[in-house]
């Protein structure tokens, strides 16, 4: 944030806070029903908040597949309990994760994608779209048929619905 100067849109926006999540109070959250994951800490900011809107960017995943607004709500957790998420069951901890994560809206960012590779570095196309929608489970899926237009994808195999990320989210 400091690289891109976010922090100096403070002073032009009176109303404007932004937070660091990993300088803020964590809430314990129990996930009900959880097979793979059992309870995470969540910033409490989340909490507070009137409104949640998600900004993912669509791309490919090289651990996950695929990176939509499922995947993003990794970002709310506490980065020392990310790699717990990377030795086992991916896709369905993050399906678990979302059902104590619950925005508003999602504006999925299609101007640029990952065709393969991702999350920082693969091969990209320009959809030049931007996606909107309240329900994760549909914009992600749209995304994925998205990339899956382009050729040389590297999800081209892929039924959306079964990739276990969609296919246990609830």
């Amino acid at each position: 944030m400091k690289r891109l100067n976010i922090p100096e849109l403070e002073k032009y926006y009176k109303n404007l806070e932004i937070l660091c999540f990993e300088d803020t109070k964590w809430s314990k959250k129990e996930i009900t029903e959880g097979k793979y994951l059992k309870k995470i800490f969540l910033p409490q900011i989340l909490e507070e908040v009137d409104k949640l809107i998600l900004l993912p960017c669509l791309k490919t995943h090289r651990y996950a597949d695929f990176t939509g607004s499922i995947k993003l709500s990794m970002g709310f957790t506490r980065q020392r309990d990310r790699l717990k998420f990377h030795t086992h069951k991916l896709q369905e901890k993050i399906a678990e994760l979302n059902r104590v994560i619950n925005p508003d809206l999602i504006i999925m960012d299609a101007r640029k994608c990952f065709i393969n590779g991702g999350p920082d570095i693969g091969e990209i196309a320009q959809p030049n779209l931007l996606l909107a929608s309240t329900q994760r489970r549909d914009i992600d899926l749209r995304g994925i048929e998205i990339i899956q237009g382009f050729k040389g994808n590297s999800l081209a195999k892929v039924r959306a619905e079964e990739l276990p990320q969609i296919k246990n989210f609830k």
